[in-house]
Order: structure tokens, then C-alpha cells, then sequence
């Protein structure tokens, strides 16, 4: 899931009295963490960025196909092979039409190593 919307779009309402000037890093900072709050304490990944005044938020679930890819891919870049290859086989035991973890799993089996 990700979503993007301008700093004019805030809500200023929901930010901390102190935070509400959208020229200072205490705006950002209570955007991000105001973003943040739902998703403490589950497990998955979390980003935030703010560039030129548009806020880009992204969560992804663990269990999300495209985070337990690149779990496999730092266990692969690390040498860790016999770790990844059960992470693959349970990936594919869940979605077996994922082509990337099959392709992944195939090589990894077959011997060759992957490259960034």
C-alpha cells in the first residue's frame, strides 16, 4: 500500500500545536510519525519521504510477496543459501504462480549466484 498526497492536504488539526508552521521539520516530522502511528507494532516495512513539498508514505506487510523477495535476496547477496531456499518454498507453497520466486528458487538450486 502507498499513497502520496501535497503538504496542503494535511490535516493540520491532527498534528501537535508545536508542529502545525509546514515550512519547519516539525511538520514533517509529525506527518511521518502521525502516518506511522497505525502500523507500530505490526510487522512489515515502513517508509516515509517528503520531497518538494509531497509526501510519499509506503507500508508493506511481512508475508507480502515483495518483502520476503527481498529477505531472500540479502540472505542470496550474503552466501546464506540453505536459508532462503525453505523462505522460497514456502513463498511458492502459498502463491504458486509467483514467477520471480520460482525463477529465483530455480537458480539458487541449480547453483548460480545472483547479482544485484
Amino acid at each position: 500500500m502507498s499513497v502520496s498526497f501535497r503538504e496542503e492536504d494535511v490535516d493540520l488539526m491532527r498534528l501537535p500545536e508545536d508542529s502545525r508552521d509546514i515550512e519547519s521539520q516539525a511538520f514533517v516530522d509529525a506527518v511521518f510519525a502521525l502516518y506511522q502511528e497505525p502500523y507500530e507494532g505490526m510487522e512489515g516495512s515502513f517508509s516515509c519521504s517528503y520531497t518538494e513539498g509531497l509526501f510519499e508514505i509506503s507500508w508493506t506487510p511481512l508475508g507480502d510477496p515483495g518483502t520476503e523477495l527481498m529477505q531472500v535476496r540479502e540472505l542470496l547477496e550474503d552466501g546464506r543459501h540453505e536459508e532462503a531456499i525453505p523462505l522460497l518454498e514456502q513463498l511458492l507453497e502459498r502463491e504458486p504462480d509467483n514467477l520471480e520466486a520460482l525463477h529465483v528458487l530455480t537458480m539458487v538450486l541449480s547453483g548460480y549466484r545472483l547479482l544485484n
